[in-house]
């Protein structure tokens, strides 16, 4: 499978892989409502819209099945 690479080689890219993805992650804000900044660009966030650690999107403590049928949240892909 790795034929071209050395063990060595293809360890320092796993590692940099994973290095860049907890990167990504510990950048993001996400407010006392679980919205982050992608959600209050395409105004998801506010108006007792809030969301669990699982992405799923509730309205006034109640699932949204519309808001949860077209979240398109990278973060939270289900």
């Amino acid at each position: 499978m790795f034929n071209n690479y050395e063990c060595c080689e293809c360890f320092v890219i796993i590692i940099a892989v994973v290095l860049t993805a907890i990167l990504l992650d510990s950048t993001r804000v996400i407010d006392e409502h679980g919205m982050d900044a992608y959600d209050r660009r395409w105004y998801i966030a506010g108006d007792g819209y809030t969301r669990d650690a699982f992405g799923q999107i509730y309205k006034d403590g109640y699932y949204d099945v519309w808001a949860n049928i077209w979240d398109h949240n990278p973060f939270y892909a289900h």
